[in-house]
């Protein structure tokens, strides 16, 4: 009796050995092909670690329309005309610093990088988003009386992406955006959530 007991701890203490091992590999495996941030630069950097690598950064007006078109390839059938940009919601100090050299613009709430944005010219890069991120359909957005196709992707661990054509520009210039879903899902949920309450307040006028 006193082996089969030993018998049946040493298995129940192989058995936990195993979901162990199987846990740590989940999680290591997460951890190697997540990628939180783009190329890099991760989430939460500071300016002054951006900047070491890209030496030519200058602070510019904060225009943050990425976060605008991850909300409205997302919800846009909650809205009848004018969509809300989450970037009203945004709790803390934005800014914003361009590198002309390399066509980018870096996000920062409270100096901790949260999105970086890509301005292409001519490379038409719609194809090769979507033959490494997957088809999505396009939408339309129209910002400042500027008509632009937009298309997103959320599915990416530790980042979402974005895709702009401006279509009203002359030369039509494509913008890719990679963003902090933690800080996108934040004001995106708290939009979301006004709008389905103002919704709900508007059926209750019916008599």
């Amino acid at each position: 009796m006193e082996e089969e007991i030993i018998k049946m701890e040493n298995l129940m203490l192989s058995y936990r050995i195993k979901i162990v091992l199987i846990i740590a590999i989940v999680f290591l495996s997460t951890n190697l092909f997540s990628q939180n941030g783009y190329k890099n630069f991760k989430w939460g950097e500071s300016v002054e670690k951006v900047n070491k690598v890209v030496p030519d950064l200058e602070s510019i007006s904060p225009q943050i329309t990425c976060l605008l078109v991850a909300f409205s390839y997302q919800n846009w059938q909650l809205f009848e005309s004018s969509i809300p940009n989450p970037a009203s919601k945004l709790d803390g100090t934005v800014s914003v610093y361009l590198s002309e050299k390399e066509n980018m613009n870096f996000y920062f709430l409270d100096s901790k990088l949260f999105a970086v944005e890509i301005t292409f010219g001519e490379e038409r890069i719609s194809e090769d988003l979507e033959a490494k991120y997957g088809i999505v359909p396009s939408r339309n957005l129209t910002i400042i009386e500027s008509s632009n196709e937009i298309k997103a992707w959320f599915n990416r661990e530790g980042r979402i992406i974005t895709y702009c054509k401006h279509l009203s520009s002359p030369f039509q210039e494509e913008v890719v955006s990679y963003i902090n879903p933690t800080i996108y899902n934040k004001v995106a949920d708290q939009l979301k959530k006004e709008r389905l309450l103002e919704i709900k307040a508007n059926r209750k006028k019916i008599d």
